[in-house]
C-alpha cells in the first residue's frame, strides 16, 4: 500500500479523534511506523500526549504527513475509547438492552406436540389462528 493510500486508511480509522475546526496545534505527535492497530491504540497515544503537556491540541502526523489535529474536546466528545473511562459495551448508552427480564414483555411459547415445532412470539391475540407449519395443526399455548 502507497503512502497516500496509508495515509487516506488512518485518517478513516482514527477520524473521529480529529477536530475538523483546528488546523494549528500547539504540540505534535509522530506516529510510529507501523502505526497503532486500532482505535483504543491511538486513543491511548493521544491520552498519553495531553497527559504529558498542558497545550489543548495536538497535530497527529505519519511518515510526515499531519493526518489531523485533536483537541481535548473532539477527544472527549468521540467517545468511550478516547476518554479516561472504562470502554463500555456498545448499545450501553441507548437504553436499548437493560439487565434482567422486561417487566412489560414475556415470551409466549406455542408447541406442536404430533411434529415436535415450537414458536416464541411477544404477544398472544385470540383472533389470530397459530397453526403448526408442518401438520398445519392448531399450536398449543405456554408461557415461557
Amino acid at each position: 500500500m502507497g503512502d497516500t493510500a496509508r495515509i487516506e486508511e488512518l485518517r478513516r480509522e482514527f477520524g473521529p479523534a480529529f477536530d475538523p475546526g483546528i488546523t494549528r496545534a500547539t504540540d505534535s505527535l509522530d506516529l510510529p511506523d507501523p502505526p497503532p492497530d486500532d482505535y483504543s491504540d491511538f486513543a491511548q497515544l493521544i491520552r498519553d500526549r495531553f497527559a504529558a503537556t498542558d497545550g489543548d491540541t495536538v497535530a497527529v502526523r505519519f511518515r510526515g504527513t499531519k493526518l489531523g489535529v485533536c483537541s481535548r474536546a473532539s477527544v472527549g466528545a468521540a467517545g468511550g475509547t478516547l476518554s479516561q473511562a472504562e470502554p463500555v459495551p456498545v448499545g450501553s448508552g441507548d437504553r436499548a438492552t437493560l439487565p434482567g427480564e422486561s417487566g412489560q414483555y414475556r415470551a409466549i411459547r406455542y408447541y406442536c406436540t404430533a411434529h415436535d415445532h415450537q414458536e416464541f412470539h411477544i404477544f398472544h391475540d385470540d383472533r389470530i389462528p397459530r397453526n403448526c407449519p408442518v401438520g398445519a395443526e392448531p399450536l398449543e399455548f405456554a408461557w415461557t
